[in-house]
């Protein structure tokens, strides 16, 4: 008897905690389900201090008026600040709101301290360069005299963003705050604001892509937009951004604008395809080339980097005045061999741009896992510096060699024979490695159609070494066609790289079957952008 109640203690002693433990992860898991999802950490009415840098507009202190070489500016609201009226200043003005009521008429909220030196008056269009008493609205960003400031009237209509900004009038958040997530509100809708082809703008920057700039991008978006419409990359925003787009009236039709590299754009796809059941209205895909390849905003004529310097008023003339296009969107399952006889589930991903295994997967892990060190510099120099080098090292390692042996090809179910390789890929889009049409390289075939990415077709090519990834990449030699199909099999024998759109991984045997899913909306750059931006990628695409 002792025994058995010694062992019901110590049962008890394990299986309660056990228990919590459990317990503990479901509401975890039902917290990150339920409460983030539908609650946001907003910084509302919360100012976001930059240093003065920006020479092109004059500062002067909201405080003090006094003229500022050194100072801070919010690059939400526009408020300036010397350092001695900062904390006073900031306290007594609050930055933009994410929600007002709607039952009065939405005012002009003026502030004073900087503008454009380029502006007038909106009343009698004189400019500042004899009176600094002048004003401007945070939100329609009309600029006037203060002696003026009776004319022009106290309704605020948004002016040039009233098309593409979500009026906070018509956003409706809970009162109280959110016991699930500290500090957040409870997002609860976003109503029809009755304006004639509203798109309201999101931009999504990554700050880590390519050139570092993403969040220059969206500090020049602040300044024009509802807080909740810029978004730094990371999970939770994402998340973020499928609850909001859930909550817009069927009728709008939003623009999602992406400020990263191809693998930036690629996840924020597959995100939103993956919420689509939930998303009412019909999104469209524009693109800030913020990465080192940027291989599908080339071809879409976004070009090959973001402009500088950059302006976010030049970027929603372009949006507004592009093109949508569809691309296919492909499935790729990926099936692991077998342990121990014992099967796994396939994993799915989904491609946009292409899909390699071998040599050019090599260089690009290679390069991945250098950005990933503690010792890296960022830049996108420094990134084309790293891809010739690890290129170039492939030129004598040649660890890819004897490919053809490792691989199986099945073109819509017909095994093909492939010569000696040490790369294979597998396209979507015209463009390849940082702008190589490597499809286009070889003569025109009439028995092969035309390359498109709305066509339901995958091209298929071969490449020999590393070496010839080079010549191709400047127009001294042509890839293997291997050929063009629906439907793209891949039998991996033996561990070798692989990479998706960028992003790299090691690959352990497995079959890879690509086939099609189905076409996302995306935007084609106006033809002054695509002249612009100087990228012969672009035109042949279409």
């Amino acid at each position: 008897m002792d025994d058995i109640a010694i062992w019901e203690s110590a049962s008890a002693n394990i299986i309660l905690p056990v228990i919590l433990l459990f317990a503990f992860v479901i509401f975890l898991s039902l917290q990150e389900k339920y409460g983030r999802e539908s609650h946001l950490n907003l910084n509302d009415k919360k100012h976001n201090w930059q240093s003065v840098s920006d020479f092109t507009k004059s500062y002067r202190c909201s405080g003090c008026h006094t003229l500022l070489v050194k100072g801070v500016v919010c690059d939400t609201c526009g408020l300036s600040a010397d350092g001695p009226c900062m904390d006073t200043v900031g306290a007594s003005f609050l930055c933009k709101e994410v929600s007002l009521d709607s039952q009065q008429p939405f005012k002009h909220r003026w502030i004073e301290g900087n503008f454009p030196i380029e502006v007038g008056c909106e009343v009698c269009s004189e400019d500042y360069s004899k009176d600094w008493k002048w004003k401007r609205c945070i939100w329609c960003h009309k600029t006037v005299h203060i002696r003026c400031q009776l004319f022009l009237g106290e309704v605020c209509d948004f002016g040039k963003l009233r098309q593409v900004i979500i009026p906070p009038t018509h956003v409706e958040i809970s009162k109280k705050k959110s016991r699930m997530v500290r500090g957040g509100f409870k997002l609860r809708s976003i109503s029809d604001p009755n304006i004639v082809d509203w798109s309201p703008v999101f931009v999504i920057a990554n700050k880590s892509s390519g050139s570092k700039a993403g969040e220059e991008i969206l500090s020049r978006f602040r300044s024009l937009f509802n807080p909740l419409q810029t978004l730094e990359l990371s999970p939770h925003s994402l998340k973020r951004l499928v609850y909001i787009l859930t909550l817009l009236p069927q009728s709008s039709k939003p623009i999602i604008l992406i400020a990263g590299g191809d693998g930036t754009v690629a996840s924020i796809l597959t995100l939103l395809y993956k919420n689509r059941n939930n998303i009412k209205c019909d999104f469209r895909v524009g693109i800030v080339p913020l990465g080192t390849g940027n291989d599908l905003s080339r071809v879409l004529g976004w070009g090959k980097e973001e402009s500088t310097p950059f302006s976010a008023h030049q970027m929603l003339n372009k949006l507004l005045t592009s093109t949508p296009l569809s691309m296919d969107r492909w499935e790729v399952n990926i099936v692991q061999s077998r342990r121990l006889g014992i099967s796994r589930p396939p994993q799915v991903k989904f491609m946009y741009n292409y899909i390699s295994v071998g040599v050019d997967a090599r260089v690009t892990l290679d390069f991945h896992n250098a950005r990933n060190s503690s010792l890296y510099l960022g830049g996108r120099l420094i990134n084309k510096a790293l891809y010739l080098a690890f290129g170039t090292q492939q030129v004598v390692d040649r660890e890819c060699i004897g490919l053809e042996k490792k691989i199986e090809v099945e073109l819509d179910g017909l095994k093909i024979q492939l010569p000696e390789l040490e790369g294979v890929v597998i396209l979507n889009i015209a463009s390849w490695g940082a702008g190589c049409h490597i499809w286009d390289l070889k003569e025109p075939d009439e028995q092969i159609s035309e390359h498109s990415m709305s066509d339901g077709k995958l091209e298929v090519v071969g490449i020999y070494s590393s070496f010839h990834m080079a010549q191709m990449q400047v127009g001294l030699s042509s890839p293997y066609r291997i050929g063009q199909a629906s439907n793209v099999k891949i039998v991996l024998k033996a561990r070798e790289p692989m990479q998706m759109d960028g992003e790299p991984w090691m690959q352990s045997p497995c079959v890879v079957e690509v086939k099609f899913g189905d076409q996302v909306t995306v935007l084609k750059a106006p033809i002054e952008s695509q002249e612009e931006a100087g990228d012969e990628t672009m035109s042949k695409e279409f």
